[in-house]
């Protein structure tokens, strides 16, 4: 691959100085005069009609400045960023302070005072009627005809449903020597993002909307406040200051549309800010999903069938078909298969919504396929890494992250199980992965970028994508540095507020890089071209007969012909030909429908055979990323995304009381969250396949491991012990049972 002089290289993050001094801005240390403290009042019922709201006792409250009800708020329902159609303007299957609320968290009014405290004691007094509905939490049940309905407008608790077929699946288990069958089930867990869902809003005397978020995507958030509140986008700015992780879960409109709402009530800037419980029990969750698989093969190890069948829990509102379609195409696409059937249903129950998630859609489907896999290979005594290798699809780089991680881990000589000391065995498990980069097909899937020439010779990137601190405003800058023949110092990006950089769709999808990056690429090279063809018309030359380097263009026949940036920038306003001003840059694209990660992890586990503790003492990722713009950053996203999928595997799992729908771990106290102390020992390997579409050959990355950690695990218990889980997560308790009953 070719070697770049800023690209690939690790280069530290322009925001590290900010944010290890403290000096970084975030939603929370933002204070405006005058500015009020709005609390929500929320469901203490899982499902229940909301009779009466009387707030007059709240309105008379000193320090009380607004009162947000379903008496005075408005019956529009919240728009989303995913839909079932395209991106934007598509409603949730929600009305913010409804006649109905459908879990025990959904908001029933908001109080804007002068201080929290004040807004807190106003909630105390308002008075609630609420008549208790029939509550449901299990999915099985919630599709049975006659099952109380969580959506009145809804002839069942059914989302929505999808089916998908490629040639004769029955035939396909027809010509199959061996069957196999089984049930996976896969629990919700919290995104548990460091800083809270926060939010400022102001209105100016002129009625303009200026919005302060900790929010993936401020152009889409910018399209969904202008349809919720009927008001011109030219009216309304959205800022992102730093963001403190999110994982998916501030993707769309949470209390954005409260604060600007109240905001317009009280004629004073709103600050909501969510406190921990909230965040757990009234954003959005990951889907929890029940996988039927059945898959046929034959005795060489060859897939003749796949069928699948998914209930994926929606909870109280629904994000459609986005996320099932995801788990529908890993299931699908991932391997080689003639007959394949998916049937799959997004289904209402009376939990916490959920919503986007790290990984979305991909950890439930490959956790059931990959697990099945090496269920299939241990019946026919077939090695786990042939018989993927036997079925992966043709164009895959896998084949080359399979036979680096087997190398590196030892794969031949350690996968037979081990006893290390007393009762604990060592086992080794593999799981394969892939994620999509994008929403490739929808409308809005697309980024825009301008790079800006200054006088000196450096450069503005202004671009509309959104740094969750996953550091892209650095790799961006990377790339436009490479292009232009520039070092990192010499980039400024500009980003996170939607009065002054392009449109956008977002940060989600591990798109980010891939797509914000073309954009990037392609302004910086716009503005290369108008640098060659001026120094060209100087030097009485062609452009091609020119190189950019070191922030100067050099002939290469007369090394005596040099011109810098700014010497450039200097004759053209000379010429009265704009200066810098002349050499803008601009360029927007859709998203090609490429760069898919693709890897493989393999992880160590130890089982403790007389407790069911299971540690996982390594874990090597090798992943093909493409092109690593920033080998940091991309090392530093991978490891990540294994913490998290680590806990996943292991210990998350929002529990509620079964009766009242209550969550009963909504805190850090007792949600089994795992620690920089639990984490195993972790290697990554990069594979650099170049992406053809890609900036510079990279793709997507932030999300593929997601898919891989859990049936890795799995795999590696059964490795060691010889039980295999099939249900998320896979506690200590599951696994001596298991044990036990072997």
């Amino acid at each position: 691959m070719e070697e770049y002089s800023v690209v690939g290289k690790r280069l530290p993050l322009k925001d590290a100085a900010e944010k290890v001094t403290g000096r970084a801005v975030f939603n929370s240390d933002i204070k405006l005069p005058d500015m009020l403290y709005a609390k929500i009042l929320r469901s203490p019922y899982p499902h229940a009609r909301v009779v009466r709201v009387d707030t007059s006792e709240a309105e008379r409250l000193p320090g009380v400045k607004a009162v947000l009800s379903k008496n005075n708020a408005p019956r529009n329902k919240v728009p989303v960023i995913f839909g079932e159609q395209k991106l934007f303007n598509i409603p949730l299957d929600k009305v913010a302070f409804d006649d109905k609320v459908r879990f025990v968290g959904d908001e029933v009014a908001a109080v804007a005072a002068t201080s929290g405290k004040i807004a807190e004691e106003a909630l105390k007094l308002i008075k609630v009627d609420y008549e208790e509905l029939p509550a449901i939490f299990d999915v099985e049940e919630a599709i049975k005809p006659g099952a109380p309905l969580i959506h009145q407008d809804k002839e069942r608790n059914i989302a929505f449903p999808m089916m998908i077929r490629i040639g004769d699946v029955e035939a396909g288990f027809n010509d199959a020597d061996y069957i196999f069958e089984e049930t996976f089930k896969t629990q919700a867990q919290q995104h548990v993002p460091l800083e809270k869902h926060c939010c400022v809003a102001s209105f100016d005397s002129a009625g303009n909307l200026t919005t302060w978020v900790s929010h993936h995507a401020p152009s889409a958030l910018h399209e969904l406040l202008a349809e919720y509140l009927g008001m011109p986008a030219s009216k309304i700015r959205v800022i992102k200051p730093y963001l403190g992780g999110s994982f998916g879960s501030k993707l769309d409109m949470h209390i954005e549309h409260i604060a600007a709402l109240l905001a317009r009530m009280a004629g004073k800037p709103i600050k909501i800010t969510l406190s921990r419980e909230e965040v757990f029990t009234a954003t959005v969750t990951r889907h929890a999903d029940t996988i039927r698989l059945r898959m046929g093969v034959n005795r060489d190890g060859t897939l003749t069938a796949i069928q699948s069948y998914v209930l994926s829990r929606e909870g109280a509102y629904s994000y459609k078909k986005s996320v099932l379609g995801v788990t529908a195409g890993a299931i699908i696409r991932f391997y080689r298969c003639p007959n394949t059937k998916f049937e799959g249903y997004a289904v209402y129950t009376n939990h916490t919504p959920a919503g986007p998630m790290r990984g979305y859609g991909n950890p439930q489907a490959m956790f059931a396929l990959e697990s099945m896999m090496d269920m299939i290979a241990d019946k026919l005594g077939i090695d786990p890494i042939e018989i993927r290798l036997k079925n992966l699809v043709q164009y895959s780089s896998l084949p080359e992250c399979l036979a680096l991680g087997a190398k590196k881990i030892g794969w031949t000589e350690r996968k037979e199980p081990t006893k290390v000391k007393n009762a604990k065995k060592r086992g080794v498990g593999i799981a394969c992965f892939t994620n999509h980069s994008g929403a490739a097909g929808k409308q809005r899937d697309y980024s825009a970028a301008f790079v800006k020439l200054n006088a000196d010779g450096t450069t503005q990137l202004i671009t509309g994508a959104t740094d969750l601190g996953t550091g892209c405003n650095t790799t961006l800058a990377q790339i436009v540095a490479e292009e232009l023949g520039l070092t990192l110092d010499n980039v400024a990006v500009t980003a996170g507020d939607t009065s002054s950089v392009p449109y956008d769709s977002g940060a989600f999808a591990s798109r980010t890089l891939y797509m914000c990056g073309l954009a990037a690429k392609a302004a910086a090279a716009d503005v290369k071209k108008q640098l060659l063809l001026r120094a060209a018309e100087s030097f009485g030359v062609e452009a091609k007969d020119l190189e950019i380097t070191g922030g100067s263009i050099y002939s290469k026949t007369d090394p005596r012909k040099v011109m810098t940036f700014s010497d450039i920038t200097r004759e053209a306003a000379e010429n009265l030909s704009g200066g810098a001003l002349a050499f803008l840059g601009k360029a927007s694209c859709a998203n090609p429908g490429h760069g898919d990660s693709l890897g493989a992890l393999f992880t160590e586990v130890e089982v403790d055979t007389e407790t069911g503790q299971v540690e996982v003492v390594k874990i090597l990722a090798v992943q093909d990323v493409g092109k690593a713009i920033n080998p940091m950053v991309v090392e530093g996203q991978i490891e990540g995304a294994i913490q998290q999928m680590t806990g996943y595997a292991l210990t998350e799992d929002v529990i509620l009381d079964p009766k009242t729908g209550k969550m009963l771990n909504g805190n850090f106290a007792n949600y089994m969250l795992l620690t920089s102390a639990d984490m195993p020992n972790v290697e990554v390997s990069l594979v650099e396949v170049a992406e053809p579409m890609g900036p510079f050959g990279a793709r997507g990355m932030a999300e593929g491991s997601t898919g891989g950690v859990a049936p890795a695990v799995a795999n590696a218990i059964y490795n060691a012990v010889g039980v295999r889980l099939t249900e998320l997560p896979m506690t200590s308790e599951k696994v001596y049972k298991s044990l036990l009953s072997r």
